[in-house]
């Protein structure tokens, strides 16, 4: 059941720079795909990179998805609710769900935030408690303390009301390929997704049914404002 790969996780987490322990990881892993009777993939990229070891009838693509939104439904006076607890009136409100690691591009996400007018808004949901001290001192420095929203991490049950409650929803990745998961969550909440024109998102998401700017602040700046409207 793979729904990575060990080398590029090493890359994203910026677990180790040596070439003899990339080299054992990627050996490990080309082992355990070769020695098994079938791999289960999650996105389009491992499936390519699967059947680049082993034969693809040996590889099958089972999109990771899991969705309570068909259980949960949030009462539109609880979302307003929500909004009136945590941001001004006529706020333009974004809202990105997911970890603080670093590709995942929450410096890129805050400077484009500092680029836009003072009526957008930002509530951020996940990460632990010194990522979030550490990125509000970046948001302080960008002057824009006062309108990044922390929640830190909240229950599963609960991202329905967040999604509800936003304008846009983000995802400002820097790297990676592997689908993310709240993708699917981010699309059939119906609210505009804006997310970085890279594998991980474009395997997915495309300009019909996205904002899909390049992981540059100004860029993702302008995708924000078009998603926002007139």
């Amino acid at each position: 059941d793979m729904h990575s790969s060990l080398v590029q996780q090493m890359d994203n987490f910026a677990w180790s720079g040596s070439r003899i322990i990339r080299s054992l990881f990627s050996f490990l892993e080309r082992r355990a795909l070769r020695s098994a009777r079938s791999v289960i993939v999650i996105c389009k990229t491992l499936q390519a990179y699967a059947t680049g070891i082993i034969p693809p009838e040996r590889v099958t693509l089972i999109e990771n998805f899991v969705d309570l939104s068909d259980e949960i439904h949030p009462e539109p006076q609880a979302v307003e609710a929500f909004r009136r607890e945590w941001v001004p009136r006529n706020t333009c409100l974004s809202v990105y769900t997911g970890t603080l690691e670093t590709y995942q591009g929450i410096p890129l996400l805050l400077e484009a935030l500092s680029l836009l007018p003072s009526h957008h808004h930002l509530l951020v949901a996940g990460g632990r408690e010194e990522q979030i001290q550490a990125f509000q001192k970046e948001a302080d420095r960008l002057q824009i303390g006062d309108r990044v929203h922390w929640l830190g991490q909240v229950a599963q049950d609960r991202i329905p009301l967040l999604l509800q409650a936003a304008d846009m929803l983000v995802s400002p990745r820097s790297r990676g390929t592997n689908i993310l998961l709240k993708i699917y969550q981010y699309l059939k909440s119906g609210k505009p997704v804006v997310a970085t024109h890279l594998l991980t998102h474009t395997q997915t998401l495309t300009p019909d049914i996205s904002f899909l700017p390049d992981p540059e602040p100004r860029a993702f700046a302008r995708a924000m404002e078009q998603a926002a409207g007139p």
